[in-house]
């Protein structure tokens, strides 16, 4: 569970704070993770890192781990089947060094039986070396901090990310969603103006209708304005606030009613919560007549909203209709009340708002109708291939299980097909207000298991190859009340393209990228990465135990699933996933056994795509605790490498050229390393999963620091952090690790490096 601490991102408490409001960013991708069995290794043997060289001091330095130096903890001790009765001989020094395992002639002899350390017999000392690899233990949740690999232990919490400022008129948070520290003037009240003792401007910071960006009401006696006076001159009298001051309507058309002033009067079913709301009154008149239906959208640019009708204004326990609001892509809130077959008269309509602003009302009469009663596979009503469909979701309640999950219910339409043919069906909303979403299914639709496919999109899509002869169904839902058109299309059955499933023998070979059209595939690959999304799955073989970096570079406006497998490619085959709508999408998967393997690729939007499986043979975690200039960097191997660092142990010695503007001189703390070139390469550096506002840049190393390669710096303040795709030519370059905006933390850079 996200939680606070009482320093920043696990770095020393003696360093100050950056100002954690100048970055945001969006929520994160869900990602699930299996360990791997641990292999028997085939591979090119790399040059020892650090761990060997510093051993328990430099784990100290870098995870900060309470107890470190301290003489009471007991000593670490590796034992392993292999081992024989040389163990007995090492030194004191080898023992206090949790990395060091018993003497071995090969990797085979070593294996600790933890599964975050990579395993290795060092045949130069000749000993098994248990390299900690920080990264396999990470769950994804940023507020608790970067969870660690102990070597004796395995996968142990890290540092909490601590907020606290240490002021004591801020209210600090860490929010999860935001992947974000917020250090906030204390606002009780949650209007949106501080409190006045802080130096805000509320000067009653219980009440979220008094503060200084209200209106002063006329007539109440209160200081809502908080400027000192009450009712004073100029003050307002709030419009349409009681039932004997409703606002009328008795025709189409489009009304604004204003917010500012009006009280709290009056409560609705859907209108509860922690919000606390102002309303104002309509009262809408059906004219002499036949009956009719209204149908009400109300939309705001903020805040929470609420419609409700009642059959007695202002008598409680006469409501009989009530819309809860629901939050708009393009921001602000919409609620949709549809009152149906309404005989002449006139009926209150209760309009709740969150805030002062104005809200819109976009109010039509049309004729009497019935709710629409095709909401389950029992009821559905006929869709007929080929001819467009008008529909709205407006209060259908929820009766089909889908892996499509919205806020409304759903409509049912059947579809007869009298031979085997492809299907294809669209919903698009005529409003533009939400996204809806559809599904197929098959059999009685009683369970998810009769979902063939589902999607929640802009413009809504499914489509399925080859449906034999028989009776299906057609579901539509939305994200919002909204109307939509809904059209199904036949066509002959065609053939699944190679890359179709896990099974359709599509290779993709390591360190090359390939275009992956998805307009003509399905959703048949079921590893619960993405919800709703046609896919495509290629077989990656690694001939050694390799690390594995998947790479999708997706299309605007798209929500991308990236999966690393093991065949057949059901869901507990998963070793690696990753969802996310922010390009390039990166899920990595160490120390993979030698072996054949899925990539699966899946698009919402069936847009294009272009996945890479970046792969090098399986290397020991480097540990970076120093590095802190260039002529402490650490030299990053030919083939690449894994390293893991933390710049709260660093000075800011280095600029780079995409930081927030104004920071101060050398800006956040760094860290350096090196990469030698005897060729032209394409090197692909990524730091995902590092806890903090990142920035990595590249730069020629003919001085220090040297200029910044052109398009070379990454700010990552969004949670997949910096990452860069380069092609660069024979020479020396120093990479440096830095953060954004005044951040540090504790960090992680994968790097790969292949020929062009």
């Amino acid at each position: 569970m996200p939680r606070s601490a009482s320093n920043h991102h696990g770095a020393p408490a003696t360093r100050p704070e950056p100002n954690s409001q100048s970055t945001r960013w969006p929520p994160s991708p869900s990602i699930s993770r299996v360990n791997p069995s641990r292999p028997q290794r085939e591979r090119a043997r790399p040059s020892r890192p650090l761990w060997a060289a510093f051993g328990a001091l430099a784990l100290c330095l870098v995870v900060l781990a309470p107890g470190c130096g301290d003489s009471s903890v007991p000593t670490p001790f590796h034992e392993d089947a292999g081992a024989d009765s040389d163990a007995a001989d090492a030194t004191d020094s080898d023992a206090a060094d949790s990395t060091l395992g018993p003497p071995c002639a090969d990797d085979a002899q070593c294996n600790d039986s933890i599964d975050c350390t990579f395993d290795d017999c060092d045949e130069s000392i000749g000993r098994c070396v248990f390299s900690p690899d920080d990264s396999q233990c990470q769950d994804e949740t940023f507020c608790d901090g970067l969870e660690v690999c102990d070597p004796m232990l395995g996968c142990r919490e890290g540092v909490a990310v601590a907020c606290d400022d240490n002021a004591t008129c801020t209210i600090d948070t860490c929010i999860e969603a935001e992947k974000n520290c917020k250090n906030e003037l204390r606002d009780a009240d949650q209007d949106g103006d501080g409190d006045w003792s802080c130096g805000g401007g509320d000067c009653n910071d219980l009440d979220p209708m008094i503060s200084s960006l209200e209106l002063e009401v006329c007539g109440n006696g209160v200081d809502d304005d908080c400027d000192g006076a009450k009712d004073e001159t100029g003050c307002s009298t709030p419009k349409y606030d009681k039932c004997a001051d409703a606002f009328p309507i008795s025709a189409t058309g489009t009304y604004v009613v204003p917010l500012a002033a009006a009280a709290s009067d009056y409560s609705a079913s859907c209108a509860t919560g922690s919000t606390t709301y102002r309303d104002v009154v309509v009262a809408v008149v059906v004219p002499q007549g036949p009956a009719q239906d209204v149908d009400i959208i109300a939309t705001t640019v903020g805040g929470a909203l609420a419609l409700a009708g009642v059959a007695q204004c202002g008598v409680p326990g006469s409501e009989f209709a009530c819309a809860p609001g629901y939050a708009l892509d393009k921001g602000g809130s919409l609620s949709r009340l549809r009152l149906r077959s309404l005989s002449p008269g006139a009926y209150a309509i209760y309009v709740f708002g969150a805030g002062s602003g104005d809200v819109a009302l976009n109010v039509k009469y049309l004729p009497a109708s019935q709710k629409p009663s095709h909401e389950t596979c029992g009821t559905a009503s006929p869709l007929s291939p080929g001819v467009s469909l008008t529909t709205s979701v407006i209060d259908a309640a929820e009766d089909v299980a889908s892996e499509c999950v919205t806020p409304l219910g759903e409509l049912v339409y059947e579809l007869t097909l009298a031979q085997s043919q492809d299907v294809d069906v669209w919903a698009t909303s005529l409003d533009g207000n939400g996204k809806p979403g559809v599904a197929l299914l098959q059999g009685d639709c009683s369970k998810k298991a009769d979902e063939l496919a589902c999607n929640v999109a802009t413009q809504a899509h499914v489509f399925a190859r080859a449906l034999p002869a028989g009776t299906y169904y057609v579901t539509v839902t939305a994200t919002v009340p909204t109307d939509l058109d809904l059209l199904a299309e036949l066509h002959p059955p065609t053939v699944a393209p190679k890359d179709e499933s896990c099974a359709s023998g599509a290779v993709l070979s390591p360190n090359v990228s390939v275009p992956v059209p998805l307009a003509a595939h399905t959703d048949d690959v079921k590893l619960g990465c993405i919800a709703g999304a046609a896919d495509a799955a290629y077989t990656v073989d690694l001939p050694v135990a390799s690390d594995v970096l998947l790479v999708g570079r997706i299309s605007d406006q798209d929500s991308v699933g990236l999966s690393w497998a093991r065949p057949p490619c059901a869901s507990a085959d998963a070793l690696a996933c990753v969802s996310s709508s922010e390009t390039p999408v990166r899920t990595r998967a160490h120390n993979q056994p030698a072996g054949s393997y899925r990539a699966v690729i899946e698009s919402t939007t069936l847009s294009p795509t272009i996945l890479t499986a970046f792969t090098r043979p399986a290397t020991p975690p480097t540990l970076v605790p120093f590095a802190d200039t260039c002529q402490t960097a650490v030299k990053i191997p030919s083939a690449g490498g894994f390293f893991q660092g933390n710049t709260g142990n660093a000075n800011a010695d280095y600029v780079a050229g995409c930081d927030l503007g104004s920071q101060p001189a050398g800006g956040a703390p760094d860290q350096m390393l090196k990469l030698e070139l005897s060729a032209k390469k394409r090197v692909v550096l990524d730091m995902r999963g590092s806890n903090y506002a990142t920035l990595l840049a590249v730069r020629r190393a003919e001085s220090c620091p040297g200029p910044e390669v052109a398009q070379a710096c990454a700010a990552g303040y969004s949670q997949d952090r910096s990452f860069l795709d380069l092609t660069l030519d024979a020479g020396a370059y120093w990479v440096q690790i830095d953060g954004y905006a005044g951040y540090f933390g504790q960090w992680f850079l994968d790097v790969f490096i292949v020929d062009p």
